[in-house]
């Protein structure tokens, strides 16, 4: 798929980089894989209800701040739903939905619905886009996540490669700015037992938005494992934005 170019996955924190931005274990001294991932041989990080457990990019807002077009990309699985959870965010969490997020929503405050996902591209409140899905979105499966977003359009979101149809949309966002780092594990109300409890594998980042034809090829493309790629996707390092800046649709794959 165009613009996806090198990167690792979870399973290669461990290794030591040798270049680029670093992701780290935080809360945990040893990685929790789960060998029986939804690709089988590849393993998943598995994060502990109550705890504040994540990988974070301290050095995040690099590669964030100043986008006017983004995509955010995540494969999760929780272990219980009606949770208002999270598993991507660029700030520390005081418990608002800001900047560049993604979590659960056990009640949309917005919307109304109910185990809603609901996502935020932008600054911080009111300039920001903000997206609250369907109802009962919410899943103990495997489920891959993700949102698209160009400055002062409203969010789209994508459940397993389909279009979501929203609850609630806004489109005050403009541009990333005041991102202090990049979570994954974390969203807007990840404070304290707000962590993530489940697993989470495959997180991808773009400074555009993907068509609705690119979302279902990468949804496609990362249940066959990302055949023709494998060389590049398991480079042992995270790679962040290049020294000169981003390139035409530059990709970070950040784990």
């Amino acid at each position: 798929m165009p613009g996806i170019s090198s990167g690792t996955r979870f399973t290669d924190l461990a290794n030591p980089r040798s270049s680029g931005h670093h992701a780290a274990l935080v809360g945990m001294t040893n990685a929790d894989w789960k060998g029986s991932s939804r690709l089988g041989s590849w393993g998943a990080l598995q994060l502990t209800n109550g705890n504040t457990q994540r990988v974070e990019d301290i050095d995040g807002e690099d590669y964030t701040n100043g986008l006017t077009a983004a995509t955010m990309a995540i494969w999760i699985k929780a272990t219980t739903t009606g949770t208002d959870r999270g598993f991507i965010i660029s700030t520390v969490p005081v418990g608002a939905d800001a900047i560049l997020s993604m979590r659960y929503d056990v009640a949309g405050g917005e919307g109304g619905g109910t185990n809603v996902i609901k996502i935020a591209f932008g600054g911080t409140f009111p300039d920001i886009s903000t997206l609250e899905s369907s109802e009962n979105i919410q899943t103990t499966d495997w489920q891959h996540v993700l949102g698209t977003w160009r400055a002062g359009e409203a969010p789209s979101l994508y459940i397993n490669g389909v279009f979501d149809v929203p609850t609630f949309t806004d489109t005050a966002g403009t541009v990333i700015v005041s991102a202090t780092t990049f979570r994954m594990g974390q969203g807007g109300k990840g404070i304290g037992t707000g962590c993530w409890d489940g697993l989470m594998d495959d997180v991808h980042l773009w400074n555009r938005a993907l068509s609705a034809v690119e979302v279902r090829q990468l949804y496609q493309l990362s249940l066959q494992g990302y055949p023709g790629m494998l060389n590049r996707i398991r480079i042992p390092r995270f790679v962040a934005a290049p020294a000169g800046g981003f390139a035409h649709s530059q990709v970070i794959v950040i784990a």
